[in-house]
Formats: structure tokens, sequence, C-alpha cells
């Protein structure tokens, strides 16, 4: 199975990082040849923060050990070993664009020999940061308009390329006078992406009070609750139980007449005796009539309180002409509520 790029990233990083700790110190292979204590003193100095800088990443205090590096280079600036261990700490940390460039200038060496014995790890980490970083390149008018990518200030137009990492942005160009442009762009890997932004000019924003009276839109009156399924349901269930009320409770009149007429007393036997089956019957359809049409007056006036509240309702003339302003002492508002 072919690993993953980022555990082939981490590998080369670990690989850079074994590999620089073992190389030879600061300095040219005839005083790194001589004992410890006869280098001079800047020598042993600059070897000493290199080797604090590499215990640092080992125990995993990057920002800390990019310091150290940092110093290191200054007190060494030809030392594209001490660039190396910067490009690996950058890495480490998410920043491909430092990382890329302290490895470039490192890799200019062609001649320098720990370039040359480590050439196949450094330009697999380079390929591995370049993945990770694209280029911006924006043009337009004015000149000397500033830009922005995501808030952070990358310089005036006209911008000359810039190499930043891979993703989502929101790119703005701004100016006095001008209408500010924004629009979200994309950085693809190891692509270029060149942008034209034209500024309009604008000339002074309207004040906020002008700009309220004349271009603010009427706030609406804030929306109802609507219910429109609950209120067809229980309009349904509530006219099938006034329905089934209606039924019902002819039914129980049929029972009762019956149970009235001269055809229960037949025989000379009692109502009781000829009828018994009736009298029951009546009286469950008169039990049935009674639940449905409470039912059915309760959903159907919850339905119409909802349909009440659902209503939307203009506004009257005295609250159109209601509204608020800025004033020399504060927010004045008019009008009736």
């Amino acid at each position: 199975m072919r690993p993953s790029l980022a555990s082939a990233g981490v590998l080369i990083a670990a690989l850079l990082m074994h590999a620089v700790a073992r190389a030879q110190p600061v300095g040219d292979a005839k005083a790194a040849a001589k004992p410890t204590a006869e280098l001079p003193a800047s020598v042993n100095d600059v070897n000493a923060t290199v080797k604090r800088g590499i215990e640092l990443r080992r125990a995993s205090r990057d920002e800390e050990a990019l310091e150290v590096f940092r110093d290191a280079l200054r007190r060494a600036p030809g030392s594209n070993r001490i660039r190396v261990h910067l490009a690996s700490t950058h890495q480490a940390l998410g920043q491909w664009a430092e990382a890329e460039r302290y490895l470039r200038e490192a890799m200019q060496h062609t001649d320098d020999p720990y370039i040359v014995r480590h050439r196949i790890a450094l330009e697999r980490s380079l390929d591995y940061v370049t993945a990770r970083l694209g280029s911006l390149e924006v043009k337009g008018n004015p000149a000397g308009a500033d830009v922005f990518l995501s808030g952070r200030h990358l310089g005036t137009l006209p911008l000359d390329t810039l190499v930043l990492p891979t993703g989502s942005y929101e790119l703005e160009v701004r100016k006095d006078g001008y209408y500010p442009a924004i629009r979200p762009v994309t950085i693809a890997a190891r692509g270029l992406l060149r942008e034209q932004v034209d500024l309009i000019a604008g000339g002074v924003p309207r004040p906020l009070s002008n700009l309220q009276s004349r271009s603010a839109p009427k706030q609406a009156s804030p929306a109802r609750p609507g219910f429109p399924w609950l209120v067809t349901t229980l309009a349904v269930v509530g006219a099938a139980a006034a329905g089934t009320a209606s039924v019902a409770w002819i039914v129980r009149e049929s029972y009762a007449s019956r149970w009235n007429s001269a055809d229960c007393l037949a025989g000379q036997r009692t109502r009781g005796d000829n009828c018994a089956s009736d009298l029951q019957r009546g009286r469950v359809a008169g039990r049935v009539a009674l639940v449905s049409g409470v039912g059915a007056g309760l959903m159907l006036g919850t339905a119409a309180t909802l349909l009440w509240l659902s209503a939307d309702r203009d506004s009257s003339p005295e609250e159109a002409r209601s509204g608020c302003s800025l004033g020399a002492f504060g927010v004045s508002c008019v009008g009736s509520f």
C-alpha cells in the first residue's frame, strides 16, 4: 500500500531532523576536525544554539525552536544547515510559504557539501511543501489601492506574484474615494491566480442619517406564526366529528321514538321486556353524539384561533408614519405605538 502524502511529509521531516542533527557543526570542515575547545567562540555559540533548537523540536516546542534557529541564522547567515532547520520548523507549524522560501534558499547553493549530501531528502521535502502552495497576482486601478486577503494586508496595486497557502479566501481592494471591491477567490496547489480589480470612484460616503432617511427600506413588522397544516387537520377532523355527532343523534332519536311508541307495550308486557335492546342502543348513540359534538367544537374552535393568529393585518396609517432617526441628542422617534 502506498503511504499517504502526509505520511511521506512526516517521514521526510524526520529524516531531515536526523540527518541535520548528525551533520558537521557550523564552520568549515577543517575547523570541524579540531577539538571543540579549539573552535572559535562564535562557532561554538552557534553550534550550541542549533543543538538547543533541535532539542526543542524533539520536545514538540516548535515555536520556541523557531526563534532559536532564527537567532542562529542571524549569527551565521551563510549556514544552509540552519536554513534547512528553519524550513523544517516552519513546515511543522503549517507555515508553508516560509518553509518553501528557506528550502529554496538553501538548495540554491548546489556546491555546499551539506546540500549535496541531503539533496534527495530536500527535494522530496520541497515537493511536499509546494503541493500546499499557490500564487496570487492582483492588477488593476487605481495604483496604490490596498489589497487584503481575508483581512490580511498583502500590499498595494499593482500586487506582484505572492506565494500563499492553498484554500478559499475573500479578496478585498479598497482606497479612499472609491467603492471597495470584495470577491471570493480560491488559490489552487501550484497554480497562479490572476485577478483584475478596477475600483469605481465613489466620493465620500453619505452620513448615516441620510442613508437611513433616503435609502433604508421600511422595516416590516414581525411575521406572525403560521400553522396551515395544523389548521387544515383540525378543521377536517372537527368537521368529521360534527358529522358523526349528527348521525349519532339521529340514531339516538330513532331509538327513543321506538321506546316511546306503543310497539314496546305489545302483548301486555313492559317496555323493558319488549325494547330493552333499543334502550341500550339509544343510550350508546347518545353518548357518541355528546362526545363527538364536544370534540368537534374543541377542534373547530382551535382551528379558528390558529387561523386568526396567523392572519396578517396591515398597519394603520399612524403606524406607517411612525419612525426613528438620529438626532443631535441621540435617537428620536415619532408616531404612535
